[in-house]
């Protein structure tokens, strides 16, 4: 912890660096190369106080990752995506299909996809998840984008017409966005869907899914996947800071 006396050394030498910033247009040249100089040196040993901070943080955040499942719920998840680290954390101009760890691709009909997707680590004291996932997406002449998010084997396990499945989401955004959540399930030949739109009154959205008014045949479910839709996502920053998965009997059952 710093103390006082450190904490004032360390105000006055922002004052400094900005003070010179504000006097470069008027130094010389030699000034300048010994200035750039001294930056590069600060810089190198603030990146390596970052670097340790960022790190210390993110190993805090991913002891305690593991998120609590509500009292009524009898299964939940959160996707490697948000819980762990992944092998391929950004990709620019990402094509269709691109995998996002275990369990997650991307989707896109776009022949000149100008999106950005990364992997970040979420470092607020408000944000729940170890990572979050970003989408950065400038022109889009597609017809859709969607995250397809396959559920465990697990999650089919006692799967019933008296559960109800809950998504819940943090999902922040540069400009209003229309987000679909769609739930697929296949059951033997067929596969029954339902559709929720999220709403961004707030931070943290959740819907839920009423499997109760499903034809389902409760021996043949096979896979369950989520879609979650981006309508018009163009220009657009899109981050979910978080998402998990919960399931609970509906009431009365």
């Amino acid at each position: 912890m710093q103390n006082l006396f450190e904490r004032a050394i360390i105000a006055q030498a922002s004052k400094i660096w900005r003070r010179a910033r504000r006097k470069m247009p008027d130094m010389a040249v030699l000034e300048l190369v010994q200035l750039r100089s001294a930056a590069l040196d600060l810089r190198c040993a603030l990146d390596g106080i970052i670097r340790r901070a960022d790190n210390r943080i993110s190993r805090s955040k991913l002891k305690r990752s593991g998120f609590q499942k509500p009292a009524d719920a009898d299964w939940a998840w959160r996707p490697e995506l948000w819980s762990g680290a992944i092998a391929c954390i950004g990709v620019a101009a990402a094509p269709s299909k691109t995998p996002l760890g275990q369990k997650i691709r991307l989707f896109h009909d776009c022949k000149m996809a100008d999106l950005t997707i990364k992997q970040f680590r979420n470092l607020r004291h408000i944000d729940l998840a170890p990572f979050g996932f970003m989408l950065e997406v400038f022109h889009f002449g597609g017809s859709y984008l969607s995250l397809a998010i396959d559920l465990p084997q697990e999650a089919t396990v006692g799967f019933k017409t008296g559960h109800i499945v809950e998504l819940e989401a943090f999902i922040e955004s540069e400009r209003p966005l229309k987000t679909l959540a769609r739930l697929n399930i296949k059951h033997g030949p067929n596969v029954e869907q339902i559709i929720r739109e999220f709403t961004h009154d707030a931070k943290v959205s959740s819907v839920g899914f009423d499997l109760g008014y499903l034809m389902l045949n409760e021996n043949r479910i096979e896979e369950i996947w989520l879609d979650f839709i981006f309508e018009a996502p163009q220009m657009n920053l899109i981050k979910i800071c978080d998402l998990t998965f919960y399931r609970r009997p509906r009431s009365g059952f």
